[in-house]
């Protein structure tokens, strides 16, 4: 170990405020230089004069370093920003000097910052009786040669962020002081430096809070499905049935057992199961990783590419999803001019799949890792990843994004933000659908944000517990990375939702039908997803976010589609609403009910959120040019017989009437008017009232 110099140098701290300068040495004599060095000793020698402080290395006596050191108590644990101005007045071009960081007593611990005369500059650590280069020597045009710098340095937390002469030369995101010394050094007999001053800000760390954070709640180690190795990148599926998660080195793997495969497990009273790996082609001998699953469970979205036989193919993201015979090979997803200078990347997509999250490195990156957004194009690419911005990213890794089943609050991890953690846990709101405005991000507090490391942040379509990887050593943990299980705040939940589940059936078989869903506004005509049913079971589901007066419908060849609606406007909390879709065979005499028309209660006109229906209805006429209908209207058995009579004879002919206006032959449309004579429900209840107010339509010819 080399031999240091140390001259104490004692600084009293102030109470903490954001930026506060609590030590400003100018060297004029309005500030003593306490334990500075002032006179020639064997080793240095410093003086003051003119308001600079010279400091020379006189005699190295076997030694390396001269280092003039300061005392500044809270250094180790303090956010602070240091700055000094300096100017090489002798000795080689090409040899070190500068700062000294975080040095603890026995000088066995500590950073360098140096810059070199000739135009250079290093940063390093010392530990473990040896040094470890942060950035080796490096040509930089920030150096002024031959003449002042200004070095500074700024420490958040974990990060330390380095300057020369206000030039951003380097990040350190691992950055861990172990002392609270700082100060000067030189490197060789004969240099000599000139030092303008030297500056200490420390700054309160304040740490952007969730409202009411819970403190009462603590994290559950799930001990059914961590094992001895790491497991990563949990994913809860939305309806909170299925948990899939990366596993690191396990025996069990396809190919050698030190890649990462995907396993799941299946909630069953209240106990996760054993955990199963999933099959081929889904995993391979590669790293595979599940990034999103969609709620009805035939989509996925992969970690990295696969060729046309299921093996590794290089980085990238890849879909796949389920048929009869099980998955699909996964096919690449297209994203325009993607690029990633980065080792690492996370990926995140939508539940209704318009929306990608990427976390990576470009040329617009703030730091390393930056949150970036794609957009669904009509071809089924996505588009250029764009910035989220410096709302959301920071100087140091922003990654793990995650959006909740609301698209509006997105959940990531960030090592930038004054957090409890190397890494933290942060959510924030969407404020408007360009998808660029976001609220302040907040933490979700030391309940779940530990003194160390957390990841891949997940949670269900409900949004009152989430899942993740958590390095606490807590009781039940297996491995280094565990899944934990915690109660997630109210002020941190998003905002509720439904989740729509069922079946598609034939209407006229009750079987079981493969269909596409999708929903949509009825106002607006927007679509805002779309998602299938299972081949097997016609099982689907959908999660509608709230806000909007959506009308859902699935769609199979063959098959006319009877639509359903749910208005969500204001919807107060997380609901799930089990409704069977139906799928009528084009046969003569089936009769189909338009859910989607709409009046004004005792009135014939047509509502606007009736178009969808009505558009729906003339493509079917339009595909089949030999069919003819009668459109039909119905009433419940309020009012008197002639009123009901005549409103449902006029409802049917609004509808004729207006598919008329869009082109369609007279001699293809009759309508009539029922009144309250065709009940299908119940006159003694609203539910029944309500089924027996409706227009339908009947196939007379084909």
């Amino acid at each position: 170990m080399k031999k240091y110099f140390f001259i104490l140098f004692l600084v009293i701290t102030a109470p903490l405020f954001s930026q506060k300068l609590i030590y400003n040495q100018n060297f004029d004599g309005k500030l003593e230089p306490k334990n500075l060095t002032l006179d020639e000793r064997e080793d240095k020698k410093g003086e003051i004069d003119d308001g600079y402080y010279t400091f020379s290395y006189v005699s190295g006596d076997n030694t390396k370093f001269s280092i003039e050191l300061l005392d500044i108590k809270d250094l180790a644990t303090s956010n602070y920003t240091i700055e000094t101005k300096m100017e090489y007045q002798d000795g080689s071009e090409d040899m070190p000097f500068g700062l000294v960081l975080n040095s603890n007593n026995d000088a066995d611990d500590f950073y360098l910052f140096s810059i070199s005369d000739n135009g250079f500059f290093r940063i390093q650590s010392y530990y473990n009786d040896e040094y470890h280069e942060q950035v080796g020597w490096t040509k930089t045009d920030a150096v002024n040669q031959g003449g002042s710098n200004v070095l500074r340095v700024e420490r958040i937390n974990y990060i330390a962020r380095y300057y020369i002469n206000g030039v951003n030369v380097y990040n350190d995101e691992y950055f861990i002081p172990n002392g609270y010394w700082c100060g000067f050094f030189l490197t060789e007999e004969g240099q000599e430096i000139e030092v303008d001053y030297l500056k200490f800000w420390e700054s309160e760390k304040t740490i952007d809070l969730i409202d009411n954070p819970l403190t009462d709640i603590e994290k559950i180690v799930l001990t059914e499905l961590n094992s001895e190795t790491d497991e990563l990148s949990p994913r809860i599926a939305p309806d909170g049935k299925t948990i899939f998660f990366t596993r690191d080195d396990h025996p069990e793997h396809f190919g050698s057992n030190n890649n990462q495969d995907i396993w799941f497990s299946e909630l069953k009273d209240g106990k996760w199961g054993k955990p199963k790996i999933m099959p081929k082609p889904i995993n391979n001998s590669g790293s595979n990783s599940l990034i999103t699953i969609t709620p009805d469970y035939n989509t996925v979205y992969l970690s990295n590419l696969y060729d046309k036989n299921g093996e590794p193919d290089g980085s990238g993201m890849s879909i796949s999803k389920r048929n009869s015979m099980g998955w699909e090979v996964p096919t690449k997803v297209e994203i325009d001019n993607f690029h990633n200078s980065n080792q690492y990347v996370s990926y995140f997509m939508s539940q209704d799949k318009k929306i990608l999250f990427t976390a990576i490195e470009t040329e617009s990156s703030r730091g390393s890792m930056d949150l970036y957004l794609s957009k669904l194009e009509d071809d089924g690419s996505y588009t250029e990843p764009v910035n989220l911005g410096d709302n959301i990213n920071t100087f140091a890794d922003d990654f793990n994004p995650f959006l909740a089943a609301d698209n509006t609050t997105l959940y990531y991890i960030s090592a930038g933000l004054p957090g409890y953690g190397r890494e933290d846990v942060w959510v924030t709101k969407r404020l408007d659908d360009t998808w660029m405005n976001w609220s302040k991000p907040k933490n979700l507090g030391p309940a779940i944000n530990s003194s160390g490391r957390e990841f891949a942040f997940t949670l269900t379509a409900k949004g009152d517990e989430a899942y993740m990887i958590s390095y606490e050593k807590l009781e039940g943990s297996k491995g280094a990375g565990d899944i934990v299980k915690v109660q997630l705040s109210k002020s941190a939940q998003p905002d509720p939702v439904v989740l729509v589940y069922g079946k598609v059936l034939n209407k006229k078989t009750n079987e079981p039908i493969a269909a596409s869903i999708e929903y949509f506004g009825l106002k607006d005509d927007k679509n805002y997803g779309n998602a299938t049913s299972n081949p097997e079971t016609g099982e689907y589901k959908i999660i509608l976010p709230r806000g909007v007066n959506y009308g859902f419908k699935s769609s199979a060849k063959g098959f006319i589609s009877v639509s359903e609606n749910l208005d969500l406007t204001e919807l107060k909390e997380y609901k799930e609403i089990e409704k069977n879709l139906y799928l009528v065979p084009v046969e003569i005499g089936q009769t189909i009910r338009l859910n989607n028309i709409f009046f004004d209660t005792g009135l014939a006109i047509l509502r606007e959120e009736s178009e969808n229906e009505l558009e729906n209805l003339k493509k079917l006429l339009s595909d089949n040019s030999k069919m003819t209908i009668e459109v039909s209207g119905h009433t419940d058995n309020v009012g008197n017989d002639a009123n009901n009579m005549k409103l449902s004879s006029d409802r049917a002919q609004a509808v004729v009437q207006w598919l008329l206006d869009k082109g369609i032959n007279t001699s293809r449309l009759t309508s009539k008017g029922y009144g309250e004579t065709k009940p299908i429900g119940s006159n003694s209840t609203e539910e029944g009232k309500q089924l027996n107010r409706r227009v339908e339509f009947t196939i007379i010819t084909q």
